[in-house]
């Protein structure tokens, strides 16, 4: 060994180090405001797919450790017959894969679901550090990753068990790797980009923004003539070789088009968003410097054309791709205005003799503070109520094979059926909704349901009352009656406060038991 090679060697293992302390810090902090937010005792109702896309991953677990070698479909179908709320075609697949690996090595319960969201939030602020440590420092970066993980948005949705972190993973390495071939133009580079890209499609529908993402790092970098090499081609070969054959497969078009209203409803939504996610003070520096990047674009390095058309084409995907206004759709967005942030404390730092760490540091921490003591921003998960059921019914039903019906909406039918099968070891009681069971009937009387209930032999009902909203729909009333007027046949013997969205509903949510059978 040469004494040559010692000063390389030690700076690359001091590199391993610091990245394994961000993201030790980074999953830590994470955590830290997961359990500021009670996530970990909260039901899965933070939003109204988190309850399908947890149960969906414990139908694709169940079908790896049960029924490997079977038709994928079909042990999904059956799933579905006992929770149903399982997303039928898991599509897209990578994030029900994804934490099916996880629950086998660490278990189902909410604890370990968001400990797997807390190892992807400290992921993203790890590729924020490595963006930023070579120009600014790694103080500045750990102040970064620091402030990413403490914005609302952000908090809010490594928190809710979706799809949308493991995306901005992959989408914002695939926009760093694409940084690097802009820069480098090595084919390594193109075709890592390529696999990240296929990656984020596999993942969530999001990841179709790295379509836009491709012409416009190319416009903002003037690097038009790299789609003649073929490198370029290889990385772009790639990722639609990977992504797009599932993508036909599986994906099934919901009828939606491109349209104009839209687009003006989702414009001043989405900017609107993205300002208020990441605070006055974020904006307040990132601004300066996304204007100067955008006209003086011969000054603009590769890595900040890619982290530009990041942030432009994930707004621009969503203010243009129909779908529900959703500030998720933004949480791709938020690291490349960190970066644009700290590129903007850094030009104060100069002026001012001060290290861009600091500037950082009393931007983000003033930011996170206004948040909290002023526009009071989300600060907890609280979804509850369901539970104290789902317990008496796995209690009470010691076969393991009771048929529930559950009344309630869409979230807080998720809610019971989540805790139902996290509870179970084994596909066991089957539960139906009654919003797919009586929506569309029209009863000639009371008996007539109470008879269809007893006759299609349901063990118990869990009936909510704490939606106000769904005495709209005539099933809900109906049922309403036919469990208050005949105590005789449906004994009510547990009630449970709910709590939706840290509000405690005057509503109880209330099981009964079927004490006839047809």
């Amino acid at each position: 060994m040469t004494p040559e090679l010692n000063p390389v060697k030690n700076a690359r293992a001091r590199a391993w180090v610091i990245a394994a302390i961000v993201f030790v810090i980074g999953f830590d902090l994470a955590f830290l405001w997961q359990r500021r937010a009670a996530t970990n005792v909260s039901e899965l109702g933070g939003h109204p797919e988190e309850a399908a896309h947890y149960v969906t991953g414990l139908a694709v677990q169940h079908y790896l450790a049960h029924e490997i070698g079977s038709d994928p479909r079909s042990s999904i179908a059956r799933f579905a017959l006992h929770y149903p709320i399982v997303r039928p075609a898991a599509w897209p697949p990578l994030q029900p894969i994804v934490q099916a690996a996880w629950i086998s090595a660490f278990g189902k319960s909410r604890t370990a679901i968001m400990l797997l969201m807390c190892l992807l939030a400290a992921v993203v602020g790890w590729l924020l550090h490595r963006a930023l440590r070579d120009e600014f420092g790694d103080a500045a970066g750990i102040v970064a990753v620091a402030i990413f993980l403490s914005l609302p948005l952000v908090r809010e949705h490594y928190s809710i068990a979706l799809p949308a972190m493991l995306c901005t993973v992959w989408m914002f390495a695939a926009a760093l790797a694409f940084g690097r071939f802009l820069e480098r133009e090595k084919p390594a580079d193109a075709l890592c980009f390529g696999g990240l890209a296929a990656l984020a499609i596999l993942t969530d529908g999001m990841g179709l923004a790295l379509v836009l993402f491709v012409p416009l790092a190319l416009l903002f970098s003037k690097k038009w003539r790299l789609t003649g090499a073929t490198p370029f081609w290889s990385g772009i070969a790639l990722a639609g070789l990977l992504a797009g054959p599932l993508a036909w497969h599986f994906h099934t078009p919901d009828g939606s088009r491109v349209s104009l209203d839209f687009t003006r409803a989702a414009l001043p939504f989405y900017a609107t968003r993205l300002a208020t996610a990441c605070g006055i003070g974020i904006v307040a520096f990132a601004a300066p410097i996304l204007v100067a990047q955008c006209l003086r674009p011969a000054e603009r390095p590769a890595k900040w054309a890619a982290a530009l058309a990041l942030l432009a084409a994930t707004v621009l995907f969503a203010i243009v791709a129909p779908a529900a206004l959703d500030p998720l759709h933004l949480l791709p967005a938020v690291p490349p205005v960190i970066m644009f942030a700290v590129a903007g404390c850094a030009l104060v730092a100069k002026r001012f003799r001060r290290s861009p760490a600091f500037v950082l540091l009393i931007v983000g921490v003033l930011t996170v503070a206004l948040f909290e003591r002023v526009f009071m921003a989300w600060n907890a998960k609280e979804w509850s109520g369901f539970r104290p059921l789902a317990d008496e019914i796995i209690e009470a039903d010691e076969r393991a094979q009771a048929r529930v019906l559950i009344c309630s909406d869409r979230v807080g039918d998720g809610m019971f059926i989540a805790e139902i099968a996290m509870s179970e070891t084994q596909p066991g009681r089957t539960i139906a909704r009654a919003d797919t069971l009586f929506a569309n009937t029209e009863f000639a009387g009371d008996e007539e349901l109470a008879q269809r209930l007893v006759s299609q032999r349901f063990d118990y009902i869990v009936f909510d009352e704490s939606n106000p909203g769904l005495d709209r729909a005539s099933h809900h009333q109906t049922l309403r009656r036919v469990l208050r007027e005949n105590s005789d046949r449906f004994w009510e013997i547990s009630t449970s406060p709910v709590i939706r969205d840290g509000i405690r509903q005057d509503g109880l949510a209330r099981l009964y038991l079927v004490r006839a059978k047809g």
